[in-house]
């Protein structure tokens, strides 16, 4: 797999993030990375915040920096969607924390809201690293975080509304009502998301438990195979290789004329042969009863009556067992 179907939406993001910068922000946009993220960030904060609080929002930041790059690493074996996700997730945010300079009021409170949507983030890495081959779960947690640019393009367009000096007397109320936007449906759309990412997780699991079964099944199987085999194995290295054929024709001398011929007439033997499945024919009788004689009897009456060729006629003694 070398990408991944959510590249349209990444693209299309982009370039609507893109379409009302101006030459400056582009830049700052095309430029943006990990490194250079944070050293942004600075920048605007020096405008703003005392020095002694510029590391506390640094920290603040830092899970939401994190979060990414997580997502970059679950990215990093699609080499094509690597670079299209995560050009406009860092150029997005570095963007909107770089227009955010110019208000100092409202700097920290887009700090904190990009820190809110870090607290909801998957954690990516460990999913992927459980479920790396599930594109469908990748796709989802793509979704997750192509929700940070639409955010970026929502607080974006607050900040240009104010930029207008002639609605300054309007900026709290433009500001309180983006606020309420972030807290009922923009945190409710990443949640969301997550949901839908945490369900393809529940079915990701799903499908590894199940191939684990079928991979155990198999195991099985095939160990019952083998152990077959083995058994069998060791039947034949046990058999005697002795020749039973001058045993067999000095029994058959021992026999009177008409000898065996109440066995091989038999309601038993005559079942016994009719069967269409393999089975043993079983006498017992104490030593000495002429059990050997009889069975020569009944060896030389299969053998004239099905041909040498058709069947074979095995005798187990107790030499074999």
């Amino acid at each position: 797999m070398g990408s991944i179907s959510t590249q349209d939406p990444w693209l299309q993001a982009r370039n609507l993030y893109m379409k009302d910068l101006n030459e400056e922000e582009q830049k700052v946009f095309e430029t943006a990375s990990l490194e250079n993220l944070l050293d942004s960030t600075n920048v605007a904060r020096k405008s703003h915040e005392e020095q002694s609080r510029m590391r506390n929002i640094s920290r603040k930041l830092e899970p939401f920096v994190n979060a990414i790059c997580q997502f970059g690493e679950a990215l990093d074996v699609f080499s094509n969607t690597y670079a299209i996700a995560m050009a406009p997730l860092w150029g997005s945010v570095r963007v909107l924390l770089h227009i955010a300079k110019g208000f100092q009021k409202y700097f920290k409170n887009i700090t904190d809201m990009l820190t809110r949507i870090g607290d909801n983030l998957p954690r990516c890495r460990i999913y992927y690293a459980l479920f790396p081959a599930h594109g469908r779960l990748l796709q989802a947690i793509s979704v997750v975080y192509l929700d940070i640019i639409h955010f970026c393009i929502d607080a974006k367009a607050i900040f240009r509304e104010l930029r207008d000096p002639k609605i300054s007397f309007l900026y709290k109320r433009i500001w309180k009502t983006f606020d309420v936007k972030f807290q009922e449906n923009i945190l409710g759309k990443f949640r969301k998301s997550i949901e839908n990412m945490e369900k393809e997780v529940k079915l990701s699991h799903m499908i590894e438990t199940s191939q684990d079964r079928e991979v155990l099944r198999r195991e099985k199987d095939e160990a019952e195979r083998q152990r077959m085999i083995n058994y069998r194995h060791l039947l034949l290295k046990n058999l005697s290789s002795q020749t039973y054929i001058d045993k067999h024709i000095k029994e058959r001398r021992k026999r009177f004329p008409g000898t065996g011929k109440w066995l091989t007439q038999s309601n038993e033997v005559q079942d016994w042969k009719n069967r269409e499945t393999s089975d043993c024919l079983w006498r017992s009788g104490i030593p000495g009863s002429g059990k050997t004689v009889l069975v020569s009897s009944l060896i030389d009456k299969l053998s004239k009556e099905f041909g040498r060729e058709d069947v074979t006629v095995s005798k187990l003694t107790t030499q074999d067992v």
